[in-house]
Parts: C-alpha cells; structure tokens; sequence
C-alpha cells in the first residue's frame, strides 16, 4: 500500500502463507506493480487449481476485507496489471 514494492517483492518471498489465498491475492498484485510477469502467472495458476471460485469474484473478496478505497484501488491495480482481474469487470462489479 506505500509504493515500495521492492521492499514487498523480497518480503513477500520471504512469507511461509502458501496455503492462504489472501497472501496470493497479495503476492499477484505486487508481482503485478514489478512487471514479474513468471510469478505473477504462477499466482494465477495457484488460483486455477487451488481456489478459482476466489479469481471468478476477486473484486468482491477484496471488497469484503474492508480496506480503503484507495487501497482498494491500488491493490486491484496490481491484480489487473498481474492479469488476475480485468479493470473493467471490476467497474462493472461496482
């Protein structure tokens, strides 16, 4: 949420959440803001095979976590940019 997604690129390597689909939604949307376009793709393979009810409603779990618009925003930024979500669906899901 603060920009530095370099700092997040190493700390999200670094976390042991595998099993959380929070953390790929998290993990896709900095790979997403880097251009790591490899991890991004293995992130939206994660969802094909583990959780692809997530990836069909991704702007409405986001929206569940009661974060600020903005960030919101920024965060499905990242996910669009990592191929997980188009923006226009998200427009479209209100």
């Amino acid at each position: 949420m603060l920009g530095d997604y370099g700092s997040a690129g190493v700390w999200i390597g670094k976390a042991k959440l595998s099993a959380n689909p929070i953390y790929h939604v998290i993990a896709a949307a900095i790979y997403g803001q880097l251009g790591r376009r490899e991890e991004a793709e293995a992130e939206r393979q994660w969802f094909a095979k583990a959780a692809p009810e997530i990836l069909t409603e991704l702007p409405k779990v986001i929206r569940m976590r009661s974060i600020k618009p903005k960030d919101e925003a920024h965060l499905l930024d990242g996910l669009a940019k990592a191929g997980l979500v188009s923006l226009e669906s998200v427009k479209q899901q209100g």
